[in-house]
């Protein structure tokens, strides 16, 4: 409960609104990479994203250590 109250939830909530109103007003002609690259906040958004992305890896390996498996980076990675 605490990773979804005070990291998932706020992180959503602040940036789900904001980032959805900019995909709403993408041209028809440009990709959506394109027009996400353009949005002033997207590199604040990967910032905050890669700082919560840090946080959960860590709370995953404490849970992967009191489970008594591997942590989370002693897997193949299944996106390459």
């Amino acid at each position: 409960m605490a990773v979804l109250n005070y990291e998932l939830r706020p992180l959503l909530a602040r940036w789900h609104p904001l980032l959805d109103t900019w995909e709403a007003q993408r041209p028809v002609d440009r990709s959506r990479m394109d027009h996400e690259d353009g949005w002033e906040y997207a590199g604040q958004l990967r910032g905050e994203l890669e700082r919560s992305r840090g946080w959960l890896v860590q709370y995953a390996d404490l849970l992967a250590a009191a489970a008594g498996v591997p942590p989370l980076a002693a897997y193949p990675d299944p996106a390459g």
